[in-house]
């Protein structure tokens, strides 16, 4: 079987992992070090120890979709547990506010859960990676150092609530880049005058990646893990795709500016990604101005 290579002859690719309870993601970027041997690996979009579901891993050249990936939409299945708010929005936290839940049911639930979709102001946990101050927010918070959490804008697309039941509350989040699910789920406790935080959170997609696609560390650890890996352009294909001859993809891999008209598709404007005729990517690029400008070029063989 045929394997994508980094040209330094390494392993290159995104494997699909199925992250378990207990661990980090830096946890699951180290365990792929040492499976494939190789230093250039980084994950996209940190899932909370607590949570589970789908964390794609870029190894070797496909670290530079890394930040395109990271844009991309998420959805999440999460539950909430009215009647109690904690410093870390979740169930790892100490609590800091408690409220009546009692009597509050699916239909109340649901109106509030309308006004979180859309664009939207949200104040991300102070246990979280955003740097205030020059340091992690959690750094702060773990040395007792009160601090005000910037707010800021987030795309909500869907939020769905599946069930209300004893207290807990499940429901489903499509969303885009940056947006904190726990933050959601303690601020619809505070709207309904209870209080909530998150208890259970599984991330099921990444842009077009799906849970379904994705295998437990423990089973790819199993010699699986080098076929398991996909190309770079699974990882971007929600971008437009276009081919190209082997001169025009040279050209596009040396950096070159190169006319739109050149083209197969002159007309295409925004980012999108080029092929080569083996379905290899060249580059991700932008047309603007009549000109096909390279954003990030490739560089994997097979």
């Amino acid at each position: 079987m045929s394997r994508r290579r980094d040209p330094a002859g390494g392993p290159c690719g995104v494997l699909l992992i199925d992250k378990e309870p207990g661990s980090t993601s830096l946890d699951m970027v180290r365990r792929v070090r040492r499976g494939l041997g190789v230093q250039r690996v980084g994950h996209v979009g940190t899932l909370d120890p607590f949570a589970t579901g789908l964390l794609p891993v870029c190894v070797g050249e496909a670290t530079k979709a890394v930040s395109h990936l990271v844009e991309g939409t998420k959805v999440y299945e999460a539950t909430a547990m009215l009647g109690v708010e904690t410093d870390s929005a979740d169930c790892d936290g100490a609590v800091v506010a408690t409220g009546d839940a009692a009597g509050i049911g699916a239909d109340e639930v649901a109106a509030v859960a309308r006004r979180f979709v859309g664009c939207i102001e949200q104040v991300p946990p102070i246990y979280s990676a955003i740097r205030v101050e020059g340091k992690r927010a959690y750094e702060h918070a773990r040395a007792g150092k009160d601090v005000v959490m910037p707010s800021r804008r987030v795309d909500v697309h869907r939020l769905t609530v599946l069930d209300v039941e004893g207290g807990e509350v499940r429901f489903e989040v499509e969303c885009g880049a940056g947006t904190y699910i726990r933050s959601i789920a303690r601020d619809m406790g505070r709207e309904l005058g209870c209080h909530a935080h998150l208890i259970a959170l599984r991330r099921t997609q990444v842009g077009a990646f799906t849970i379904a696609d994705a295998a437990p560390m423990e089973a790819l650890e199993s010699g699986r893990m080098r076929d398991a890996l996909l190309g770079s352009e699974r990882a971007l294909s929600h971008l437009p795709e276009v081919m190209v001859e082997a001169d025009l993809a040279a050209r596009i891999r040396f950096g070159q500016k190169i006319p739109l008209a050149a083209l197969p598709t002159p007309d295409l404007a925004g980012v999108f990604r080029t092929l080569d005729a083996a379905g290899s990517l060249v580059a991700l690029c932008e047309g603007r101005d009549g000109v096909v400008r390279v954003i990030r070029g490739f560089n994997e063989s097979w």
